[in-house]
């Protein structure tokens, strides 16, 4: 039984990462884009676009980290590998963290789409910064994910 479950989990996992690494490839992408000068034609909406990109990541994950926090997902983890216990608090622990800072960005670049300041360049190396942590956590815990379900694989082979 717990094969079956640990298999599904892991493939979930597998494909909630995928559509958070497609989802910041886009808001990369659009970092990667020349950022108007403020008193440019397109100023507003490269910055709003930057904005909706941000809320689309924000709302990934925080559905995606309330799921694997309250679905019993991390609990199963816990009590299937209790060596596990603090590796799966300190994830947990790094979800507040990087939704908090990613609301900070986000107000940060709803703010610059009104008023159109000269913040720009700052906001684009917070938000490549974040995107930067939010990849290195989620190659940590596909790697705990990953050695404990995978080694707990081959011990029932």
């Amino acid at each position: 039984m717990i094969e079956t479950r640990t298999m599904t989990s892991y493939h979930r996992i597998l494909d909630e990462h995928r559509e958070l690494r497609q989802q910041s490839g886009r808001l990369r992408a659009l970092l990667d884009r020349p950022w108007p000068e403020s008193d440019e034609m397109g100023a507003h909406v490269w910055a709003e676009d930057v904005g909706r990109q941000l809320v689309e990541v924000h709302d990934k994950l925080s559905t995606y980290y309330h799921d694997e926090e309250t679905t019993g997902l991390f609990q199963s983890l816990a009590a299937d590998f209790p060596q596990a216990t603090v590796s799966v608090k300190a994830l947990e622990n790094q979800h507040r963290q990087i939704l908090s800072e990613l609301r900070e960005i986000l107000s940060d670049a709803l703010r610059l789409a009104e008023v159109l300041t000269r913040g720009a360049g700052d906001l684009r190396r917070r938000i490549t910064r974040f995107l930067s942590q939010l990849a290195d956590h989620e190659k940590e815990e596909l790697q705990l994910v990953q050695g404990l379900y995978l080694d707990d694989v081959g011990r029932v082979d």
